[in-house]
């Protein structure tokens, strides 16, 4: 029996229009604005955000594993020609990375901060580098 004949009257285009009203601030959250140092065009850029769980940093090479929030495992490995060519794939909270930033990541053991979270952008176009962009958690 169709709605109408239940008395309701029942338009298509109002409903879905209220559906995307309501999931709009929903879709608005999951997807990160992109910062404006990535040279990627946006069209061929992803990104994971997430948990560091796994960093090893050497000279000009760095490996990490990263939990995203979407419940995945993902992995990165740079090896870059120089270490002053790997720093200028970083950023901390958005702002250039320097040498002197890396003790930020490890606690006062040496050891991966806990809770210390990156949005890793990446680009399809494999001339353009990944860029991280590290989130330590801040000191209590």
């Amino acid at each position: 029996m169709p709605l109408s004949a239940l008395g309701f009257t029942f338009n298509m285009r109002l409903l879905l229009a209220v559906f995307v009203l309501l999931a709009a601030p929903a879709i608005a959250q999951q997807r990160l604005a992109v910062p404006s140092y990535l040279s990627c065009d946006r069209n061929q850029l992803t990104s994971w955000m997430g948990v560091v769980n796994y960093l090893q940093h050497r000279g000009s090479t760095l490996s990490l594993r990263i939990s995203t929030d979407f419940k995945t495992e993902e992995s990165l490995h740079l090896n870059l020609p120089n270490e002053a060519s790997l720093v200028q794939q970083m950023r901390l909270n958005n702002a250039p990375f320097t040498a002197k930033d890396w003790s930020l990541l490890y606690d006062t053991n040496g050891t991966l901060r806990q809770q210390l979270r990156a949005v890793i952008w990446l680009c399809s176009d494999q001339n353009i580098k990944p860029v991280i962009n590290w989130q330590p958690p801040s000191e209590s």
